[in-house]
């Protein structure tokens, strides 16, 4: 029977990404080689949570009014692992928090907090970028999640310990 019930909850979680927004983001200016950063604008009026995989992004109600895509552009595709990676809020009334960073090719997953009356318009940036440890790309497997208007990531020293 937990065999069942554990069946249940993935098709409910399945079930809840499958009602999520999707978003392939416009690639635009070609961007410095090593330096990689995304924009992404969204109306919230209520709850919701952008989770962001290289250059898609699903906007999920969590709950409140219906959300709303308007922005989402970057200079190159986010990496699988980016070192020095970086979370900066730049617009929007309420909450918004990195709860989950990057690495091992898991989404970025930023959650907003939309608390007031009505809608609002929430932006943030995430920066990240490809430079090389020892002469291979690092990943970033010291990652960290922390509250604060930025949120930055350190490189991994396991790779250079390689």
């Amino acid at each position: 029977m937990k065999v069942y019930g554990t069946i249940a909850l993935v098709l409910a979680g399945l079930m809840s990404l499958s009602a999520g927004q999707y978003r392939l983001a416009e690639i635009a200016g070609g961007g410095n080689p090593n330096d990689g950063k995304c924009r992404i604008e969204v109306i919230i009026d209520g709850v919701a949570e952008i989770h962001i995989r290289g250059n898609i992004a699903t906007l999920l109600d969590i709950s409140g009014q219906p959300s709303q895509w308007r922005h989402f552009q970057c200079n190159g595709v986010m990496p699988d692992n980016p070192i020095n990676f970086q979370f900066l809020r730049t617009d929007g009334r309420g909450r918004q928090d990195l709860i989950q960073s990057p690495r091992n090719g898991e989404a970025a997953v930023v959650h907003i907090e939309d608390a007031d009356p009505g809608s609002s318009v929430y932006t943030f940036d995430l920066m990240w970028n490809y430079l090389p440890v020892n002469g291979r790309r690092a990943s970033n497997q010291n990652a960290r999640v922390s509250p604060g208007s930025v949120q930055h990531l350190a490189p991994s020293t396991a790779a250079s310990a390689r």
